[in-house]
């Protein structure tokens, strides 16, 4: 009988602390994971729903609009990929605000790499330029898949000028003039991109990628 108290006991103080676990757990990583889960599973409703309102107003994006990015230039290339392990979430910025979920991938060159999407923790939620982020992920992709041996210098802006010099002609007949990038660097034509990137590879923009 004291055998069974004392495992009763103990399961009861696991549950609790189980559950207290769940409640203390930061609702910011919550929505990073899940913002995750909507760009590998393609969720068209729930990726919108992370937007900056300024990326809908200064880009007129659409859902339809981005279904179709979705469908034709990420999905397709994410497709490729094998996933290893779960999603980690990175905290950064001094209020810990910047939750930034990255999942691991093998493309099918072999090469590992990783898949990550700037999201922040807002008082409305988890928000990100969603169109630059889900490209950003495509592009990487795809560079690296054509180009496995690359660890040269800044990868990821290569393989944003490989991406957008790809897909350019296709992003406008979606109607897609140009990306949002966020608070600091607003609304960009995909010509100002195209000029921007040149200059990052030239070294004229620091970056720490």
């Amino acid at each position: 009988m004291k055998t069974r108290i004392i495992a009763v006991v103990g399961a009861c103080t696991f549950v609790t602390a189980f559950l207290l676990w769940l409640s203390f757990r930061s609702p910011a990583e919550a929505e990073a994971k899940s913002a995750m889960r909507a760009l590998l599973n393609g969720n068209v409703e729930v990726l919108y729903s992370y937007a900056i309102p300024e990326e809908i107003s200064e880009s007129g994006l659409t859902k339809d609009q981005l279904k179709l990015i979705l469908d034709e230039l990420v999905t397709p290339r994410l497709g490729t990929v094998r996933l290893i392990g779960g999603t980690f979430v990175s905290r950064s910025g001094s209020d810990g605000s910047k939750a930034i979920p990255i999942q691991a991938v093998q493309l099918a060159n072999g090469r590992v790499t990783n898949v990550l999407i700037d999201n922040w923790h807002t008082a409305e939620g988890g928000k990100f330029a969603v169109v630059c982020n889900l490209l950003r992920c495509a592009w990487q992709i795809e560079w690296l898949s054509r180009n496995p041996s690359n660890q040269g210098f800044r990868p990821t802006w290569r393989a944003m000028d490989y991406g957008l010099q790809a897909d350019a002609d296709r992003l406008r007949q979606l109607g897609v003039k140009g990306v949002y990038y966020g608070p600091d660097e607003g609304f960009l034509t995909l010509d100002e991109m195209e000029a921007r990137y040149q200059r990052l590879l030239r070294g004229e923009i620091p970056t720490s990628r």
